[in-house]
């Protein structure tokens, strides 16, 4: 069976991160290991507690630098890029339908 996850990563701090997450997913995610790669800081969830448009609110809400890389549909993996500040709408249904192996959607 193929792995199914979402790997998020953001130039925010260890503790904002973990705040806005935890305000978005529950306390639940205080159980989710953050590591940390300077400047980035990141974590992974599965597809199958976590909606992908939960991750790409929280990172919307830290207004940082960010990566969200999921296999949500189970066949491709898609690359969201989100740069400062995070001035856009819903790119998960903007990105649903495609048909190459990455997606990628860079915002300003």
């Amino acid at each position: 069976m193929a792995v199914r996850i979402h790997v998020t990563a953001t130039k925010a701090d260890e503790k904002s991160t973990r705040g806005v997450f935890t305000d978005l997913l529950g306390k639940t995610f205080d159980n989710v290991i953050i590591e940390s790669t300077p400047p980035w800081n990141f974590f992974t969830t599965s597809v199958w507690s976590v909606d992908s448009s939960k991750l790409i609110e929280g990172l919307q809400r830290l207004e940082s630098m960010g990566l969200q890389a999921t296999t949500e549909d189970g066949s491709r993996w898609y690359l969201i890029s989100l740069s400062e500040p995070c001035l856009f709408r819903n790119l998960r249904s903007s990105m649903m339908g495609k048909s190459s192996s990455l997606e990628t959607a860079v915002t300003r």
